[in-house]
């Protein structure tokens, strides 16, 4: 059908307004939409769907061109130029993704290499599992343990209660068994494993255990876009107390970090495709270029003299982000450890 076939209505396609006798009627008052319904021809669909593209991209490559100017493209925005970059937000959401799925395979790759040399010592157990020794033992440990000695009827391993935790023992069961089995052998084994916690805990272990630890590994790794993010309040928190004579409104401290971070993942990614092989002889100079491009932000975007703005940086980069990089990393660890 062609593009030009277009029917007017009283009420609006979108919102059900109904415009009144003599009312314009081209545009909807309350929504906004054009009123009428257009079947557009496949060459105009595909015209738009280009249009839409070129929009995203052009907007995209105008956004990265300005993260590479440090805290450039935070003051454009902060005076107001929204609409020719993409929102800090997206563009962050977008470099993390591609980011850390290349991290993820690289960790995966490592780990698997890992693998190819990895030499575990076999562990004798120290549990007796022939049922014909255990009964045949069984006087001799009661004289030996006394009270302490249980024998479960519905196994034929010997437990003694309370005493410290044997790894050995402990490892035999989650080899032996599967999750529930095993935990159970571990609580009459050990009265520390019958607390809630503790059995919880040890659940999780298991699981994750006879499971895939690199599983889990890789499931941490997924939550860490979301898990920085999370700390952008808490680090544009600290900015606003350090620039906090400076008047500036707590968006424009989170847009600064999420356009530092958005760079810092760009240059991460194309160290991890490029030469992260060589890590010992490029990370360091990986790490001087953030705090480079961090010192250099500062002074662009708060605008206060060297002596400041580097003791303020220092101040940050030693003290304030490692204690908030920590403490979210081992938040990701330990809720990553409880839903996986």
């Amino acid at each position: 059908m062609a593009a030009n076939n277009t029917r007017k209505s009283k009420t609006c396609f979108n919102c059900n307004y109904e415009f009144a006798e003599g009312q314009p009627d081209e545009y909807c008052p309350r929504c906004g939409q054009e009123n009428s319904q257009q079947i557009v021809s496949v060459g105009r669909f595909l015209s738009d769907l280009a249009n839409n593209y070129v929009a995203i991209d052009s907007k995209l490559f105008r956004t990265l061109k300005g993260l590479f100017w440090p805290g450039w493209l935070t003051n454009e925005y902060s005076r107001g130029k929204i609409a020719s970059y993409m929102l800090p937000v997206r563009i962050y959401f977008l470099i993390s993704i591609i980011y850390f799925a290349i991290f993820s395979a690289k960790l995966n790759t490592a780990v698997n290499l890992e693998k190819g040399h990895l030499n575990i010592p076999a562990m004798d157990s120290l549990v007796v599992d022939e049922t014909g020794q255990v009964i045949n033992l069984q006087d001799s440990l009661k004289k030996a343990a006394g009270n302490n000695f249980v024998l479960p009827t519905d196994t034929a391993i010997v437990f003694i209660k309370n005493q410290p935790v044997s790894w050995k023992r402990v490892k035999y069961f989650v080899d032996k068994y599967d999750t529930e089995q095993a935990l159970d052998s571990l609580k009459a084994d050990n009265s520390i494993f019958q607390n809630p916690i503790v059995a919880r805990i040890a659940r999780q272990s298991i699981k994750i255990i006879k499971g895939n630890a690199d599983d889990y590994l890789q499931y941490c790794v997924g939550s860490l876009p979301i898990t920085m993010l999370l700390m952008m309040p808490l680090l544009a928190l600290v900015f606003k107390l350090l620039y906090i004579r400076r008047k500036r409104y707590f968006i424009e401290h989170l847009t600064f970090f999420l356009h530092y971070h958005t760079f810092a993942y760009i240059i991460l990614a194309v160290y991890m495709l490029t030469w992260g092989h060589n890590i010992s002889g490029l990370a360091p100079f990986v790490v001087i270029t953030l705090l480079i491009y961090l010192i250099l932000a500062m002074k662009r975007v708060y605008g206060q003299n060297w002596f400041k703005t580097l003791f303020k940086s220092f101040l940050f980069v030693i003290f304030c982000y490692p204690i908030f990089l920590v403490m979210f990393a081992l938040g990701t660890l330990a809720v990553s450890f409880f839903m996986f």
